[in-house]
């Protein structure tokens, strides 16, 4: 058989080893569960707006050709670990309503392309894509953002980020870095609080002024902050005498970290001094590196 078109013949020759005629698929629905697992598939694949109404296992499949999963919905759980794509591979524009698993799976003599791609969890555990396409994905359901509950773990988010990073799309990457971090958190929170106290501390805090240096109107409301922190200190401090913005924004600007002017005339120690200038500078870097973002993330 040149080429597979029905479904029942399809489902038939998915009990064997190895199909060497090409499936083509275009606007079918699949009613029953797909077990495709540990087959080599010879010859092209191609399915095109298929919707796939039950769960799907291509888990242990050897793509020799071409492969095109577009504009494909699967409605229940598509599992695609293990998988040898040995040619250009598509899953564009396809949504994956419920959860898809691409775990261990590679393709390193072509590239696989995910553009547009929808999807509820994912998991890109272990992966080894030599030319991936990660662009325009985003969240099934009514909000098109992600969050942590979309990955699997860190590492699922790390293989969009860095791919994008890598093709210089900082914008998009910069999607996927508070996740990935978010995830870091969560597996450092699972494995001992305490003992990754010291690792958490950082986090937590660049979570809070810039969400993980991607936000730099967050920096510059925390710099508001501490700005009339510091004020109403300096007030208190002084008794509402010699008190005035001006004072206690030279106060804040990191110029010289350990040089405070007009000591008697603020009236703090100067470790105190000191100490609100490190934090100035602090927050000064936070800002740069966020407003740089769409340049280069450093």
């Amino acid at each position: 058989m040149e080429k597979i078109t029905i479904i029942d013949d399809f489902l038939k020759v998915c009990s064997n080893k190895k199909i060497k005629s090409k499936i083509e698929f275009r606007g079918e629905d699949f009613s029953n569960i797909i077990k495709c697992k540990n087959i080599t598939f010879k010859k092209n694949v191609v399915f095109n707006e298929v919707t796939f109404e039950k769960d799907v296992d291509f888990s242990e499949v050897t793509f020799e050709d071409e492969v095109k999963f577009e504009n494909c919905i699967f409605q229940g759980y598509a599992n695609f670990s293990e998988v040898s794509f040995n040619a250009d591979t598509y899953f564009g524009s396809t949504i994956f309503q419920n959860g898809v698993s691409f775990e261990n799976s590679e393709c390193k003599d072509g590239s696989i392309d995910f553009e547009g791609l929808q999807f509820k969890h994912i998991n890109f555990e272990k992966v080894m894509f030599t030319y991936p396409i990660f662009i325009d994905m985003h969240s099934f359901g009514i909000s098109k953002s992600f969050c942590k509950k979309n990955f699997s773990s860190k590492e699922s988010v790390r293989v969009i980020r860095a791919s994008l990073d890598e093709k210089k799309n900082h914008t998009e990457a910069s999607k996927y870095f508070p996740i990935e971090q978010k995830l870091y958190i969560d597996a450092l929170k699972k494995n001992n609080v305490l003992d990754n106290f010291f690792k958490l501390i950082p986090l937590y805090v660049d979570q809070w002024i810039s969400c993980f240096g991607t936000s730099w109107i967050r920096v510059m409301v925390w710099q508001v902050l501490f700005l009339l922190v510091v004020a109403t200190l300096l007030y208190c401090l002084c008794n509402g005498h010699t008190w005035s913005v001006d004072g206690a924004l030279s106060l804040m600007v990191p110029v010289k970290l350990f040089g405070v002017e007009n000591k008697s005339i603020i009236g703090i120690p100067i470790w105190s001094a000191s100490l609100v200038k490190m934090v100035s500078i602090y927050l000064v870097w936070q800002f740069v590196k966020s407003f740089r973002l769409d340049t280069k993330r450093f």
